[in-house]
């Protein structure tokens, strides 16, 4: 019991401090208000902490909040609105995600995303905005003319959190999304996120190339998402969306690249704006990219399967035909009425050999599929076919008082038969 506790409060004491070390940096970006910022990866943070560790960690949540708050010049009682609208946001989130999605820490699934989406960066957002603009407000550290203006940044900043910062997060702890990474090759992963750090600091630290009355390239790095969630997974891709968002930010607040037309506080909202839809749309395609290897693995395990499953069913047909050679056997070696038993012998063992032939082809049903065998088709005598077939029914003829001839031309594929029935008979060509 005391061991469990102790890494409870581990775990709280890490997220406290994780929650206020994220929270002093994006407060540094706070450009319309001292605890107004469009930059929160507290919210992400505290979202994956109550999905990953469970409600019980709100109070974490709530300490964190407040000593990020209150440090910042903001008076404890306000300190303490934001700290509860910033828990409940959390709470909300998860419970949303856990109770109508079913959320699952991999986000391989549509519904993670778009539930991630819809009751984390929308819904839940809405609480923290509301509680903690109002409390700036009630308290007298904003004017009540700037709530509108208050709460559509602080309710993009938080909604940002959830999208860029949570997704790494949550698919770094499972270890499903990892293994995404693992099976290209750790390689090609460091060496694809060096590629895509040069170019995210030549992307945002420069206008455009073409000239100040060109718009510049932003939508060049939708080539590197779009490798990302093609190759690496929804893993992958959140990590090239988090490091793209991280480089972006700090170039626009340092006056560089596409986002630095405006002041600062414009510009960082046309970026979140602009990445957005860049980490929506790149995780959406990571996804159907995931599942599509998924339903191939399923495919070919479940060809797989039916192939064993081919194999050892000829097998175990192949079993009876040796009992049934060796009762052949001992008809033939009796003496009562030789003549039938001989015809009713070479009619099994005919069809023995027919049973064999099917067991082999289904045999190489299996060696088919492998591409281990080729089909050689090959004329077949059909005056031989109905020989066979006629023979296996003679005796069946003569039980019903029938007598049927048949006259085959050998080396042409007819022949004329006569069925007598009674006293009267039939010709058929």
């Amino acid at each position: 019991m005391i061991p469990r506790r102790l890494r409870y409060v581990a775990l709280g004491l890490m997220t406290a401090s994780t929650y206020v070390s994220s929270a002093k940096l994006g407060l540094t970006l706070a450009f319309i208000a001292e605890q107004v910022t469009v930059v929160w990866p507290p919210t992400g943070i505290a979202l994956s902490a109550v999905l990953l560790l469970g409600y019980r960690i709100w109070p974490a949540i709530t300490i964190g909040a407040f000593i990020a708050n209150v440090t910042t010049n903001a008076p404890v009682l306000t300190s303490l609105g934001i700290a509860t609208g910033n828990t409940l946001e959390a709470l909300a989130g998860a419970y949303l995600l856990n109770r109508v999605v079913g959320f699952r820490f991999s986000m391989e699934r549509f519904r993670d995303i778009l539930g991630l989406i819809l009751f984390g960066a929308i819904t839940s957002t809405t609480v923290s905005a509301t509680i903690g603009v109002t409390s700036l407000c009630l308290t007298g550290m904003q004017p009540w003319q700037k709530f509108g203006s208050l709460w559509g940044v602080w309710f993009l900043g938080d909604g940002m959190g959830d999208v860029i910062v949570a997704p790494v997060i949550l698919t770094l702890a499972a270890t499903q999304s990892r293994r995404r990474i693992q099976a290209r090759g750790l390689s090609e992963f460091v060496a694809f996120m060096a590629i895509l750090t040069v170019f995210n600091i030549f992307l945002f630290r420069q206008g455009s190339p073409l000239g100040p009355q060109y718009h510049p390239p932003d939508y060049a790095i939708f080539p590197f998402l779009i490798w990302a969630a093609l190759r690496f997974g929804v893993c992958g891709t959140a990590i090239t969306v988090f490091l793209t968002a991280t480089v972006a930010v700090l170039a626009t607040v340092n006056g560089h690249g596409p986002f630095s037309a405006g002041g600062v506080n414009e510009n960082l909202i046309s970026l979140q704006l602009f990445m957005f839809v860049a980490a929506v749309t790149s995780l959406l395609m990571a996804v159907s990219e995931t599942n599509r290897r998924i339903a191939e693995d399923l495919l070919r395990d479940a060809n797989r399967r039916k192939d064993e499953f081919l194999a050892m069913l000829a097998h175990e047909l192949r079993n009876p035909l040796a009992p049934i050679r060796n009762a052949v056997e001992v008809i033939r070696a009796s003496k009562s009425d030789a003549g039938r038993l001989n015809w009713a012998c070479n009619v099994m063992v005919r069809q023995i050999q027919h049973m064999s032939r099917l067991i082999d082809d289904l045999l190489d049903v299996s060696r088919i599929t492998r591409g281990q065998i080729q089909l050689s088709p090959e004329p077949t005598d059909l005056n031989d076919l109905l020989k066979r077939a006629l023979d296996s029914v003679r005796e069946i003829i003569s039980s019903k008082r029938l007598r049927l001839e048949a006259d085959f031309f050998p080396g042409q594929y007819r022949f004329r038969q006569t069925l007598h029935v009674w006293n009267r008979s039939f010709r058929i060509y």
